[in-house]
């Protein structure tokens, strides 16, 4: 009746400084390219591991155990079902418009400014229509691009300069808030059309919410299975 698959996968940490008390407001942006590089370089050779179907890069700040800036990589053997919301309703809009809806989004958010955090030359920066989460913020491509690992050393750069200048103001305005990152990438393998995909990071404040796997995937996670659970609760008198 239960359904359960063993847990294949793989969980990578990403160090991200060598100093203690960093996090991505004063990290210089070269410091941050370096992490993007780590991401990428990771992402390929993961990539060949064809039990692998999806990726998920997330970040937490402060981290939940340990406060040395660190981010953390994952690989799943199946499509997180938020993602796969994102897909059936990126394909679904593909087959009445038949154009990515992220690209379509880029082009109103810039033509309206009035939801853009800031524009670069490779990415847009904004917070998006009928937000989820109080100062939820997006930092999508601006050239279509389905697989974060195909990035080049150029757009690296520019995302770098991004991610900082998000952060900074994150820091400035609210006095270093707690917050989560996600990077959701194009599944590996996938019967749908790849290129139908458009990689993007999200943000978001974490007052209150889910951490940012929970967020991330749309999986939550129980540090305390049903059955430890049941047999503690039996030994209460």
């Amino acid at each position: 009746m239960y359904d359960v698959m063993e847990a294949i996968g793989a969980h990578e940490i990403v160090v991200e400084a060598p100093e203690h008390h960093q996090n991505l407001a004063t990290l210089e942006p070269h410091q941050i390219e370096k992490i993007l590089f780590a991401y990428r370089e990771r992402l390929t050779d993961l990539e060949k591991d064809k039990r692998f179907q999806q990726f998920l890069i997330l970040k937490n700040y402060p981290g939940l155990f340990n406060r040395h800036p660190h981010s953390h990589i994952m690989a799943m053997p199946v499509i997180p079902r938020r993602i796969d919301e994102e897909i059936s309703g990126t394909l679904d809009y593909f087959r009445r418009k038949e154009r990515c809806i992220f690209c379509d989004i880029i082009k109103e958010e810039i033509s309206m400014k009035k939801r853009v955090v800031l524009e670069t030359v490779h990415f847009l920066v904004f917070s998006p229509f009928a937000s989820r989460y109080p100062f939820e913020t997006w930092i999508v491509p601006k050239a279509h691009s389905s697989d974060f690992h195909h990035i080049r050393e150029e757009e690296m750069e520019d995302l770098s300069v991004a991610i900082q200048s998000l952060f900074i103001r994150y820091h400035k305005l609210l006095s270093d808030p707690p917050y989560s990152l996600i990077l959701h990438t194009s599944p590996v393998r996938s019967p749908f059309h790849r290129s139908e995909y458009h990689w993007h990071i999200e943000t978001r404040l974490r007052i209150g919410l889910r951490e940012g796997f929970e967020w991330g995937t749309g999986f939550f996670v129980n540090p305390t299975p049903p059955e430890d659970a049941s047999a503690y609760l039996r030994e209460v008198e």
